[in-house]
């Protein structure tokens, strides 16, 4: 059958929330789940900055926990790395990292940091490529990343999209507001990828 997905915003300022066109709410981690397009939206919101860390390992569990046996939970993070979220999730022996990670040399220094992390902890990751701009330009930046993780790049790029600007207006998924996009193809593609990878297994 369908795989359990939750999906669990763990930052304060919510964007993951927002974005699937929900609210944020002041108490998160008391907060039931809500259903965005039949998946369940744990949101996220201010409270989450004054929560003990007790309380967010707790929050977390309880996101597995309320799930079927089966359930994969998707934690969108905080921007900063070196928060305690990063901390608590990586803590985790179920946790598998994926890093969306810019095709521009900028973005090199936080992957780096990204990849130190996973490694420290010992978690499978997996860094997938995004383009913003001219594919060519950054050919190079491409090639670099390939070759300095080997094995820990998908094979699926994430390209620039218009529609997924508007799939966000308009509060669906781009999956299902533009199925035939460029993006919409290429997630699907990125999840055949990441759930044909042995490392992947359940939980955060």
């Amino acid at each position: 059958g369908m795989t359990d997905v939750a999906m669990l915003d763990l930052d304060p300022q919510a964007g993951l929330t927002t974005r699937a066109g929900k609210h944020a709410v002041a108490d998160p981690i008391r907060e039931p789940p809500v259903d965005v397009f039949g998946i369940a939206l744990y949101r996220g919101g201010r409270g989450l900055a004054h929560a003990t860390d007790a309380q967010v390992a707790r929050h977390i569990q309880r996101t597995i926990a309320e799930g079927g046996a089966d359930r994969v939970v998707i934690a969108d993070m905080p921007p900063a790395l070196h928060d305690r979220v990063h901390r608590m999730i990586f803590d985790r022996a179920d946790a598998f990292v994926l890093g969306a990670i810019r095709c521009e040399p900028d973005s090199f220094h936080s992957m780096n940091e990204l990849v130190a992390q996973a490694a420290r902890a010992g978690r499978p990751y997996m860094l997938v490529p995004t383009f913003y701009a001219k594919k060519n330009a950054q050919n190079a930046t491409l090639l670099a990343l390939q070759s300095q993780h080997h094995g820990h790049v998908t094979d699926t790029l994430i390209p620039q999209d218009n529609k997924a600007v508007d799939c966000v207006l308009t509060r669906q998924p781009v999956t299902r507001f533009a199925k035939r996009s460029k993006i919409a193809l290429a997630i699907s593609d990125l999840l055949d990828e990441v759930l044909a990878t042995e490392t992947v297994g359940s939980g955060a």
